[in-house]
């Protein structure tokens, strides 16, 4: 479980300096939780982690100055409750880190940008999360280690909750699926799953 991971809103202490933590950065980091094998994440915001009444609030100032009435609707609560139900909607119990089944044609989506990849052990549900640094159009990619039967490819956006069908009957040609492009360069999740006939 990871816990206490970042709180939205918060004050950050980096090297680099200081600065809030947004719904982007708790999001990525719930996801790569998730795909590196987490059973859950926690959500926190500033103002409700700390009983923050108002801004004059003193105690806890150096993190920042949201009162628990501002941090109870940040972004990033709605956007977690869409992670929960799209994993909820998956054997997500059954899904390991598979990074294997990921290959690229470029080397810096290959190691330093790669996804993380979740499947099952048969490769039925196979789940990736691409990050905003994954380079589209930087040579194929695959997902490989498939079935040769028909899957559904589809985009979830993690920030709206939405899926975006791009093929109903892909078939896997000597077990490689074609990664399509993300949408945008935002962070997107790949969802494979095999049809069930």
């Amino acid at each position: 479980m990871e816990g206490e991971s970042l709180c939205e809103g918060l004050i950050t202490v980096e090297s680099a300096g200081r600065r809030p933590v947004t719904d982007t950065m708790v999001r990525q980091s719930a996801y790569r939780a998730m795909q590196s094998g987490c059973c859950g994440y926690t959500y926190g915001a500033q103002g409700c982690w700390n009983a923050a009444w108002d801004r004059d609030d003193r105690g806890t100032s150096m993190w920042g100055d949201m009162p628990w009435y501002e941090g109870t609707d940040l972004p990033g609560a709605h956007q977690l409750g869409h992670l929960r139900r799209f994993y909820e909607g998956l054997p997500w119990t059954r899904l390991h880190p598979a990074p294997e089944c990921f290959t690229s044609a470029s080397s810096f989506n290959t190691t330093i940008y790669a996804p993380q990849v979740t499947a099952d052990p048969e490769r039925e549900t196979v789940v990736a999360f691409f990050g905003e640094t994954y380079r589209n159009g930087d040579g194929a990619a695959v997902i490989s280690h498939g079935k040769n039967h028909p899957y559904t490819v589809n985009w979830f956006d993690p920030r709206t909750g939405l899926t975006y069908l791009i093929e109903q009957l892909a078939i896997p040609v000597n077990e490689f699926l074609a990664v399509p492009d993300k949408p945008d360069s935002r962070d997107w999740v790949l969802h494979v799953q095999a049809v069930q006939r």
